[in-house]
């Protein structure tokens, strides 16, 4: 299995090649500061890819946020103001999260009996 600062390596000669160098003829200073980079940028994406992950895992729904602040599910229907808040705010939450590809069905399906509620009215 190779190393850590074999990878790393590997990946500057790979970029550098990019950028018309060779790992080789880039000063020995030049090299410790571009594994220090690489390392540090390395790490970065990693962690970005994991917190992508955990976010992706993230469900937000009605469901969650009874069950988060200790109420039933219920008690979020039958306040209308707290169910319209619930509702906004897992929209808003929906619209921002770039992995998003659904609303809770429990958004939707409330969106439209609002509408068709206001329409009789």
């Amino acid at each position: 299995m190779e190393e850590y600062s074999d990878v790393i390596k590997k990946t500057i000669k790979k970029e550098l090649k990019k950028i018309g160098y060779t790992y080789d003829e880039v000063p020995t200073l030049q090299q410790e500061y571009l594994l220090k980079i690489e390392k540090h940028i390395s790490e970065r994406v990693l962690l970005t890819n994991q917190l992508s992950q955990d976010l992706k895992k993230q469900k937000f729904s009605s469901k969650s946020v009874a069950k988060n602040i200790g109420c039933s599910r219920t008690t979020l229907y039958n306040y209308n103001v707290i169910k319209e808040y619930v509702a906004l705010r897992i929209k808003e939450y929906a619209e921002r999260r770039p992995s998003a590809k659904y609303f809770d069905l429990w958004i939707v399906r409330f969106c439209f009996l609002r509408q068709k509620r206001r329409k009789t009215v």
